[in-house]
């Protein structure tokens, strides 16, 4: 790992100390007002703060903080809050993927489907276990969102970057929606394309992870049309080679690191450039392998590693790894093409060039 991405790794663990304060802070606000209600009210906001708190990067927070202070920002309490709520979108989008991934780990920790769906069944209720899980999931998951755009809408920023925050926000969680239902169909369709998969990296990693957080931060910092324009043409590459990463990451990753299972994206039926080229540079043979296993729950350990040998074999893997590192290097080349006439600065540029390079370094 080079020395900028190494500094950008430890900037990003020390910041993640500070957003999860703060974190915590707006959670047990909220699980604090859940007593106006009932018990099983504290109970399930306490699963948010639980499940907001495992693990994570704290990336896209990261994201805000930085940027903002790229762009030459200085309210850093205030900012911080906004990172936190830009977290706190990321929870809330984590929790709907969950139900419909049916998901029952997210970053080791049970998901909140899957927690309700348990305590359901060992209850003995009525109606089904999983549909209730998916239940109380997605209305946990929309309190999220809204205590989110409470934080921001009560910021002490100026009202009109406020404003526009708020929009960049909004249209940017549209565009990642018309990603996961794309996501959601490629996985049934059949004669997909590499645009296909290419877009739904684009729709959802590009804009949500890299490019959303990176506009509000420089937008609370006053950044013109102009010079969101320029950190556009870094965030983009930069995002879906990320996503790239972590489909490689999701499927021939430590379990234990990951804190989701590595056969997971397979047994799915995750549509990936890994699975894209696979089946595309496969013999007769493997191709039959590749359309029993993918997208099959009951496709055991053994069946699993057999579509890893596949990707192996067939140079898809390292046709991913190239066009990770390609759109890294494109993102970069942005960054540092345009750091002089925008007057970013200098914390802010490194930071941005080293956690490109370490996203895709990374082993979790």
């Amino acid at each position: 790992m080079n020395s900028k991405a190494q500094l950008a790794k430890q900037s990003l663990g020390i910041f993640k100390e500070k957003v999860d304060n703060v974190l915590g802070e707006i959670l047990d606000k909220e699980i604090k007002e859940a007593e106006n209600y009932t018990k099983l009210a504290v109970d399930y906001m306490t699963e948010l703060k639980n499940i907001s708190l495992v693990s994570g990067k704290r990336l896209r927070p990261s994201f805000v903080y930085y940027t903002y202070k790229l762009s030459g920002g200085r309210n850093e309490e205030e900012i911080i809050k906004i990172a936190a709520a830009i977290e706190l979108v990321h929870v809330f989008l984590l929790v709907e993927d969950d139900f419909m991934d049916i998901a029952s780990k997210r970053r080791g920790y049970p998901t909140i489907n899957e927690t309700y769906r348990v305590w359901h069944a060992k209850n003995i209720y009525k109606k089904d276990s999983t549909h209730f899980g998916n239940t109380i999931a997605v209305n946990v998951g929309l309190i999220c969102d809204h205590i989110a755009l409470n934080v921001i809408n009560n910021s002490s920023f100026d009202l009109e970057l406020i404003k526009r925050a708020v929009n960049q926000l909004n249209n940017q969680i549209i565009i990642t929606g018309h990603g996961q239902i794309h996501d959601m169909l490629n996985e049934v369709r059949s004669e997909l394309t590499e645009e296909d998969i290419i877009n739904v990296l684009y729709w959802k990693t590009g804009i949500y992870t890299y490019n959303n957080p990176i506009q509000v931060g420089a937008i609370l910092a006053g950044a013109s049309d102009e010079k969101l324009d320029m950190l556009a043409k870094y965030a983009i590459p930069g995002g879906v080679a990320f996503q790239i990463q972590d489909d490689i990451l999701g499927t021939f990753g430590d379990e234990e690191s990951t804190g989701k299972s590595a056969d997971g994206d397979i047994v799915e039926g995750k549509q990936t450039l890994l699975t894209y080229h696979a089946y595309n540079k496969a013999t007769k043979n493997q191709k039959k392998v590749l359309d029993e296993v993918i997208g099959n729950p009951t496709a055991t350990k053994s069946d699993v590693d057999k579509v890893r040998e596949i990707m192996i074999e067939t140079g898809s893997l390292e046709i991913s790894k190239k066009k990770a590192l390609d759109l890294v290097i494109e993102a970069k080349n942005a960054l540092l093409k345009y750091k002089d006439e925008a007057g970013w600065t200098e914390e802010g540029v490194n930071y941005l060039e080293g956690i490109a390079d370490y996203m895709i370094e990374r082993k979790l």
